[in-house]
């Protein structure tokens, strides 16, 4: 089932914590519309895992991330704004 629902995935320099919560996304019991990884990481390369990115000056503040974020997507629906250091459980949304 798939619910219409963006989940954007705020990530900076932790890529190990990415691929975790990228993972806990796709095992989601009821699955998000859509993905969108913010990546503020001074590093280039992330492992997307096929998902959308939006890459931000690593410089970029959480808050102004999460506004790029919102208007990068102009979703119809909810927003799930999920942390790269966070692992959501399978039936979590």
């Amino acid at each position: 089932m798939t619910a219409n629902v963006c989940a954007i995935v705020l990530s900076h320099d932790q890529p190990q914590f990415l691929e975790r919560v990228l993972s806990q996304l796709k095992k989601q019991t009821v699955t998000p519309s859509k993905v969108l990884i913010v990546d503020t990481s001074e590093k280039e390369s992330i492992n997307s895992q096929g998902f959308e990115v939006l890459k931000l000056d690593s410089k970029t503040k959480f808050a102004d991330s999460i506004d790029a974020a919102i208007n990068h997507v102009a979703a119809e629906g909810l927003l799930w704004i999920l942390h790269d250091d966070s692992a959501p459980d399978e039936r979590a949304l």
